[in-house]
């Protein structure tokens, strides 16, 4: 079987998606197409927001997105994976931009 992965390395879980394919492949006789995107565009074509910043309002989610994502990364021994500070930092500064759109609208 032929399994198409539609992917973004930028995004963590495109990422760390990618890191068990290998195995997962070994394990189901299963073969992976690797089709890159970007999932930018994607959310922008579909008029949608990445969950991190949709969902930056919503007490503990973003928390928990990372709880999920470190049990991912033991669960599957990912042992050379680092959350890109850029990516963190505009995180920051788009949640900061809202709180400050916010407050000027109120």
């Amino acid at each position: 079987m032929i399994v198409d992965f539609i992917y973004d390395v930028a995004t963590p879980n495109g990422y760390l998606a990618h890191k068990v394919i290998p195995e997962f492949e070994k394990r189901t006789n299963t073969s992976f197409n690797y089709i890159p995107c970007l999932a930018g565009g994607i959310f922008k074509l579909t008029n949608n927001t990445p969950p991190l910043i949709a969902n930056a309002d919503v007490k503990n989610k973003s928390d928990y997105f990372f709880v999920e994502m470190n049990r991912w990364i033991k669960k599957h021994k990912i042992d050379q994976f680092k959350i890109i500070l850029i990516f963190l930092k505009i995180l920051y500064l788009f949640k900061g931009e809202q709180l400050l759109l916010k407050s000027l609208i109120s």
